[in-house]
């Protein structure tokens, strides 16, 4: 048996020694799980409360693509099925103001190839709704989309992330995932709702695609923080900003230490009949050795019908990358995107959603159509 495999026969067990139950997950994550109380009667000592409790959840989608590549000179045409990311999602509370999160996700690598990554592992003291503070290996809050939806095509309302908010090792532009600490919390005012997070991890490593788990390359830290205001009435709208700044190690390759600070900016609505999540990113990247200073900068809105079982939508997104940026061109590329889709909610355990993409990139005219199913387990 090989090590995922193994891994996995591992966490089921665990679970299922442990009196984990799987629940069907909507848009919020799960929540956490309070154990029985300790059965009292008249003629018998109170027992000890019980220990902590595992719950296990599971993700995973199953994608049939076709695909067709046109520009000067070269037309191709692609036919693919896929496998989604297996997912493996662990609460455990393990008194009532700390709990655990895990999560586990195993996916392709190559054709024939699978790996097994540690996406999520923190725990969380709930001290008031005012403060909550967590450590470990957590989702970055630099974005509404990584916070809202994290793992699980069930959860998104189309078949894949946005370009801007891919995570690092699938060509993402930000560090949307982050190993420290972050404070959070929500303040009640009048009929408004404050939001914020502050947050201190290791910092991004020498190349985009590298989360430093174990080891920080220089002693700066990435430095974030987010503000958002949440109106319930009329509409449940959610408006917010983030800022991200970290000092990028120099890589083996000689590329000096690069200064990072990244904006972004927020909208999110929820009404009976309409969905909207949009976000808007600037990435500045500076030299420290000769100063010189790069921009990259990407944006997305998806709106999609939010009443019945059917829920047609349509999204757009872009993502420019400066192709002088030493940290970002050599594996990022500009892209320009717009997408229609059908979504149908078979269940609440099971999403199945079809959808046709129109993107350009590098010169490069791709027309798609995608049917994906999506479910928990």
């Amino acid at each position: 048996m090989n090590a995922p495999r193994a891994f996995l026969a591992l966490l089921v067990a665990g679970a299922l020694l442990s009196g984990g139950t799987a629940r069907a997950q909507g848009t919020a994550e799960p929540p956490e799980a309070s154990p029985p109380p300790p059965v009292v009667s008249p003629t018998t000592e109170p027992r000890a409360p019980v220990g902590p409790r595992l719950d296990l959840h599971g993700f995973f989608d199953i994608n049939v693509s076709a695909r067709r590549i046109r520009s000067t000179g070269v037309d191709s045409t692609e036919f693919q099925s896929t496998l989604g990311q297996f997912d493996l999602y662990m609460l455990s509370r393990l008194s009532e103001r700390i709990s655990f999160l895990g999560e586990l996700v195993i996916e392709g690598e190559s054709a024939t190839g699978t790996r097994l990554d540690l996406e999520r592992a923190h725990l969380r003291y709930s001290l008031a709704d005012w403060l909550q503070l967590t450590a470990g290996r957590t989702h970055s809050p630099i974005s509404l989309w990584n916070v809202v939806y994290h793992h699980g095509a069930l959860l998104e309302p189309t078949t894949g992330r946005p370009a801007a908010v891919e995570f690092e090792d699938e060509g993402g532009l930000l560090p949307l995932h982050a190993v420290g600490v972050e404070f959070a919390g929500h303040v009640p005012v009048g009929t408004l709702q404050l939001q914020y997070t502050a947050s201190m991890s290791n910092g991004r490593g020498p190349t985009p695609d590298e989360v430093q788990t174990s080891s920080d390359r220089n002693r700066d830290k990435a430095l974030g923080a987010t503000f958002g205001v949440q109106f319930e009435q009329p509409f449940n709208i959610v408006l917010g900003t983030a800022f991200h700044h970290d000092r990028l190690p120099a890589s083996d390759d000689g590329r000096p230490e690069f200064d990072q600070d990244i904006w972004g900016a927020h909208l999110s609505s929820r009404t009976n009949g309409l969905d909207l999540i949009a976000e808007s990113f600037v990435v500045r990247d500076r030299d420290r050795a000769t100063g010189a200073s790069y921009r990259q900068r990407a944006w997305y809105a998806v709106v999609s019908s939010g009443g019945g079982r059917w829920h047609p939508y349509l999204a757009a997104d872009r993502m420019t990358v400066n192709d002088r940026d030493a940290y970002f061109a050599p594996s990022l590329r500009t892209l320009q995107r717009a997408t229609a889709g059908l979504r149908l909610d078979v269940s609440e355990a099971n999403v199945v959603k079809l959808e046709y993409r129109n993107a350009l990139r590098d010169g490069f005219r791709s027309h798609e159509l995608i049917l994906q199913t999506a479910f928990t387990f």
